[in-house]
C-alpha cells in the first residue's frame, strides 16, 4: 500500500462521517470531530486518486487497489495526539490541543 493519507489543514476541517489518515496543521488549524464520526478502523481503497475543488470544498476520489485499515492521527513536531470523537483540536504551531 501507499501508507496513510496525509492531509494538511489550514483553517477548519470538520469530520462528520468517516475519516482515516494522518492530519497535519498549519496557521492555527482546527479539526472538529463530530461525536457521531468514525475515526478508527476505516477501510481505505488504495490506488490512484484525483481531486475536485469548488470554492473551499475539496473532494478526493480514489480508485481500485487494495483495502487497508486506517485510523485518524493528529501529527505534530513532537509526535502524535490521540483523537477522540466529540472533540475539537487546534494546532498552536507546534502541537494539537
Amino acid at each position: 500500500g501507499r501508507g496513510d493519507a496525509k492531509v494538511t489543514v489550514e483553517g477548519t476541517f470538520n469530520v462528520n462521517g468517516k475519516f482515516g489518515g494522518d492530519i497535519y496543521g498549519i496557521n492555527n488549524a482546527k479539526v472538529v470531530i463530530s461525536s457521531a464520526a468514525t475515526i478508527t478502523s476505516i477501510v481505505s481503497i488504495e490506488g490512484t486518486g484525483t481531486k475536485t475543488q469548488s470554492g473551499t470544498n475539496v473532494t478526493f476520489y480514489f480508485t481500485a487497489g487494495q483495502s487497508q485499515t486506517r485510523n485518524l492521527t493528529l501529527n505534530n513536531a513532537s509526535g502524535t495526539t490521540a483523537a477522540s470523537t466529540g472533540a475539537t483540536y487546534t494546532y498552536n504551531g507546534s502541537a494539537w490541543a
